[in-house]
C-alpha cells in the first residue's frame, strides 16, 4: 500500500517497486500452496486456505492490469490486497502451533 501511495503522490519509481513486490507476492502464494499440498498430502481439506490464497491473489493481481476503464474494477485490486493479507495472516495464525509448539513450563 505504501508503494502505490508513493506513486500516486509523485514518486514515479514507486510503481516499478510496487509491481516487483506484487510479482514476488504471487510467487510466495504459489510456494504456500505447494508446501501445503506436500505437507498435507491426502488431507485436501487442510490445503483449502492455501488454494484460496492463490486464487484470490491471482484475481487481485489480474485486476491490476488494464481490465476495462472502470475505476470500480481497479479499486478491487486494492481491496483484494487487504483480503490476501488477512487470509495469509489467518493461515499463519491457525498453523502457528504446528510450527512453534507451546512450551512446557518445568515444575518447580
Amino acid at each position: 500500500m505504501y508503494l502505490i501511495a508513493a506513486f500516486i503522490f509523485g514518486d514515479a519509481g514507486a510503481l516499478d517497486a510496487h509491481m516487483a513486490v506484487g510479482r514476488v507476492t504471487v510467487g510466495c502464494e504459489l510456494a504456500v500452496l505447494l508446501i501445503a499440498v506436500i505437507g498435507w498430502w491426502g488431507d485436501w481439506g487442510e490445503s483449502r486456505g492455501a488454494v484460496a490464497l492463490l486464487v484470490i491473489g491471482g484475481l487481485q493481481a489480474s485486476l491490476a492490469k488494464d481490465v476495462g476503464n472502470s475505476a470500480h474494477v481497479h479499486a478491487l485490486h486494492g481491496f483484494l490486497a487487504l483480503v490476501v493479507a488477512a487470509l495469509a495472516w489467518s493461515i499463519a495464525a491457525r498453523r502457528r502451533g504446528e510450527i512453534f509448539p507451546p512450551r512446557r513450563v518445568a515444575p518447580g
